[in-house]
Order: structure tokens, then C-alpha cells, then sequence
């Protein structure tokens, strides 16, 4: 696996990846000190919180696809190589680019609340789970069925059930505005710890993380090439 992880890193540092990295914290530091406490700041974080979770399933893709166009995959069934270290290596690369990619969110965030509304740790704290929950939710999804069905029918798959899920939780938040047992449940969690629910969201993303990653060895192994 430490040879895997090696030639990733080698990959990793390609001047594309590296420059698509400082373009996106430079999107994020340039939304976090323009905002001022007149704008809208959820937008702004919900903003920042979506381009992060987005970045932290491009990067790993992006090695998958070059694995699978340049033949590493068919060469590697030739190689001492177990699949099950391969989707390993897979799963801890994509929980490494989550945990980075939210470690630059928690830095605009921190510039944003000094800029308007001042810094508070509980908020703070709830934001930077809330996003690393997004990208575990993401990838949870996504890595299966990349590995199951190769990352050019994987990622059709995740985009029409990311939509269906996007437009499933829309539905969900309209029906619940609208009915009166609905409202009561928002107001309930308007006013609960937001922290502690985003850290009980946070542990069950991470069980189904590790549910996701023992399926997709399952998955990769019945895969022929």
C-alpha cells in the first residue's frame, strides 16, 4: 500500500492538481474577506462549504480516471497488488483530501467571522463538521460505484443520484416548512446544541464511510478487466 500511496503523491504533485489547490483556496480566502456583516454570511458559508466538499470527490476521481485511461488497473492484476490495498489506499487518500480540503474551509470561515460577526468556537466547530460530513456523505456514495462500474458510468450514476438526493432534501425541508409538525421539528433544531448534532451526523457519516469502503472492496474484487 506504501508504494500505492507514493505514486499518488507523485501524481498529487502534478502542476495541475497543485494550481486547481491554490485556485480554490484563493476562491475561498477572496469570498472571506469581501463578506462584510451588511451581506448575506450563511450564503457565503454554505458557498464555501459546497465548493470544498465538491473539490474534496474531484481530486480523488481524478486519480481514478488516470488510473483507468493510462492501464494501470488492467496492469496492476499482474502485480503483487491486493484490490483490497487498492481501495483501501483509495478510501484513506479520499478521507485525507476531505480532511484538507476542510482544514481550508475552517480558514475562511475563521476570516469571515472575524470580518462580520466575530469568531465563536461553537459555530465554528459545528461549520467544519457539518462540511466534513458533506464530503464523507459524497464519497460514501460515489466510491462504489466508481469501483464497481469504472468512473465514466461511476460518476453518471453519482451525478443522477446526487440530483435525486439534492432534490429529495428539498422536498423534504418544503414539506416540513409547510406542515405544522414539520415546523416544530425545524424549531427543534434551530434551538437545539448545533455542535452536538453535527457531531452525532458526523459519526454516523464516518459508519457509513467504513460500510461504503468494505463494499467497494467487495465490489472491486467480483471486477473483471
Amino acid at each position: 500500500m506504501k508504494a500505492i500511496f507514493r505514486r499518488d503523491w507523485l501524481m498529487f504533485t502534478h502542476p495541475f492538481y497543485l494550481l486547481a489547490l491554490v485556485a480554490v483556496t484563493m476562491i475561498c480566502l477572496v469570498t472571506a474577506f469581501q463578506a462584510n456583516a451588511e451581506e448575506n454570511v450563511p450564503q457565503d458559508l454554505v458557498l464555501m462549504g459546497l465548493m470544498l466538499c465538491l473539490m474534496s470527490s474531484v481530486f480523488p476521481q481524478a486519480i481514478l480516471l488516470e488510473d483507468e485511461r493510462n492501464g494501470w488497473l488492467r496492469f496492476s492484476v499482474t502485480m503483487p497488488v491486493k484490490r483490497s490495498d487498492y481501495v483501501s489506499e483509495k478510501y484513506l487518500l479520499t478521507l485525507g483530501f476531505i480532511l484538507l480540503f476542510a482544514l481550508l474551509n475552517s480558514i475562511g470561515i475563521i476570516i469571515l467571522m472575524v470580518q462580520t460577526t466575530g469568531f465563536d468556537i461553537k459555530e465554528y466547530l459545528f461549520l467544519l463538521l457539518a462540511t466534513t460530513s458533506g464530503g464523507l456523505l459524497m464519497m460514501s456514495i460515489d466510491l462504489p460505484m466508481l469501483f464497481r462500474f469504472g468512473t465514466g458510468k461511476g460518476l453518471a450514476l453519482f451525478v443522477v443520484l446526487f440530483v435525486f438526493i439534492f432534490l429529495s432534501g428539498f422536498c423534504l425541508f418544503a414539506y416540513l416548512s409547510y406542515d405544522a409538525d414539520g415546523r416544530s421539528f425545524l424549531q427543534w433544531v434551530q434551538t437545539s446544541d448545533h455542535f452536538l448534532l453535527a457531531l452525532l451526523l458526523l459519526a454516523v457519516l464516518a459508519v457509513i464511510y467504513s460500510v461504503s469502503w468494505l463494499l467497494s472492496i467487495r465490489l472491486y474484487r467480483k471486477r473483471e478487466f
